[in-house]
């Protein structure tokens, strides 16, 4: 049996991450795992599993995440059943970080990552429209998203039409 691929969706905050993945759910035969953070929902459409501390550490301990990281303070880990579909076939695709997949290659050399990415006055008027940070943090951000485009990735443009940056994912995953 073949097994499935793992694919992970990076970019800086603000190219649409969440929007893309979550339009792309039932439209794909494929996994799209909850992850565990330690922190609270920051827009709408973000579907995560809130966990504090003792939580992360049962989590840990039990081995009940296979990748897990630490981004801002907060913690983020990816369900151990990935390998559950891994092995049967499934494609699993999970919203990741660029700063940890030095990481998740360690664990799953096959790795694909998807790197999704915007003009900067794009993201920059997406940030201003979740209303959530202040100018000062929206420039740390947008500071952070001058980040080099991981090695073999598969470059989405999200600038303007969901629509298309989710059928060039779509047919990333095919």
């Amino acid at each position: 049996m073949r097994k499935g691929t793992l694919f992970t969706v990076v970019g800086p905050s603000g190219v649409g991450k969440d929007s893309i993945l979550n339009a792309a759910k039932n439209k794909v035969d494929a996994y799209f795992p909850k992850r565990y953070i330690s922190r609270n929902a920051e827009v709408d459409n973000e579907d995560f599993i809130k966990v504090d501390q003792s939580q992360i550490d049962i989590l840990l301990k039990e081995k009940r995440v296979a990748i897990h990281w630490y981004a801002h303070n907060n913690f983020y880990g990816i369900p151990i059943d990935i390998i559950y579909h891994l092995n049967k076939g499934t494609n699993v695709i999970f919203n990741g970080s660029r700063h940890a997949i030095k990481e998740y290659k360690q664990q799953f050399p096959e790795l694909k990552i998807i790197y999704i990415d915007a003009k900067e006055e794009i993201v920059l008027e997406r940030l201003k429209k979740r209303a959530r940070e202040n100018a000062k943090d929206i420039q740390l951000r947008l500071k952070r998203a001058k980040f080099d485009i991981p090695t073999g990735s598969i470059i989405i443009n999200n600038e303007h039409d969901l629509d298309k940056a989710v059928i060039q994912l779509l047919s990333v995953m095919h």
